[in-house]
């Protein structure tokens, strides 16, 4: 009932070594994640774009995506959220300067494998320049754009720099009107955070709703304002007209005529 050599395993050094394998694979696949669109899974590449859920894609892809929904098959139920490119938001992100996408697709068999250990990370946090490979939390600005990783915040606050208030961008510095909806979490996974998610993209659409709404009726009123200018305009020079002294000679002649009469 030995092994070679005389030995039992224990039951600790198997399992062990299991969670071990475990944690690798798991460690991996979210490399491969946060390095891949989450559409087609291929590398990601400039530009990018995220959604309200904290998605990442290459934006190429999304767009085939709007044009074309059944050329993706399953992969539809990923962006069952976004109906028009309005639904996302182009992404200022940071490429490592190391980082070549490969033609090849890259898919999560290949998790735990040698090739996503030398797997070069896509992109950088540009205040603190972590990487975003799943190990460290990243969110980006729905404001401006700019992806960043989420301790950055916390790095820059106090320091008088660009974000150091907390209510502008530590990358750009760009003013926000609402900095907690607009502050979007990458692949959140926690129930907490997927919630958060969620009532953010519900919070921010019926923002924008209201603000379409709003310049609607302005834009209307504007409108409105210009056609009675105009009217007015209009009417002013025809009262002008109308009480403006003749200039024929002719009927200046006749109206002589009438008064030597």
């Amino acid at each position: 009932m030995g092994n070679d050599g005389g030995t039992i395993a224990r039951r600790s050094e198997v399992v062990r070594l299991v969670g071990k394998s475990t944690k690798l694979d798991e460690k991996a696949l979210r490399k491969v994640r946060f390095a891949t669109c989450a559409l087609t899974k291929q590398p990601l590449k400039a530009p990018l774009v995220g959604c309200g859920l904290g998605n990442i894609y290459n934006k190429e892809s999304v767009v085939e995506y709007l044009l074309k929904p059944s050329k993706f098959g399953e992969a539809v139920f990923i962006c069952q959220h976004l109906s028009k490119l309005r639904d996302v938001v182009d992404l200022q992100a940071t490429f490592s300067p190391n980082y070549h996408p490969e033609a090849k697709r890259v898919t999560d068999s290949v998790a735990g494998s040698a090739d996503v250990s030398r797997m070069v990370t896509p992109v950088l946090c540009p205040v603190t320049l972590k990487e975003m490979n799943g190990s460290t939390s990243f969110e980006f600005n729905w404001a401006c754009g700019c992806l960043y990783a989420t301790c950055a915040r916390t790095e820059v606050r106090g320091t008088g720099k660009a974000g150091s208030d907390d209510a502008t961008c530590v990358v750009c510095g760009h003013r926000q009107e609402a900095p907690e909806a607009d502050r979007v979490a990458v692949y959140p996974e926690t129930e907490e955070e997927l919630a958060r998610a969620a009532k953010q993209l519900k919070a921010r659409r019926d923002r924008q709703a209201a603000d379409r709404k709003k310049a609607k009726k302005a834009r209307k009123a504007a409108e409105t304002s210009e056609c009675d200018a105009a009217s007015k305009t209009t009417k002013r020079r025809r009262l002008s007209t109308e009480t403006e002294p003749s200039t024929d000679p002719s009927k200046s002649a006749r109206s002589v005529t009438l008064e030597t009469a």
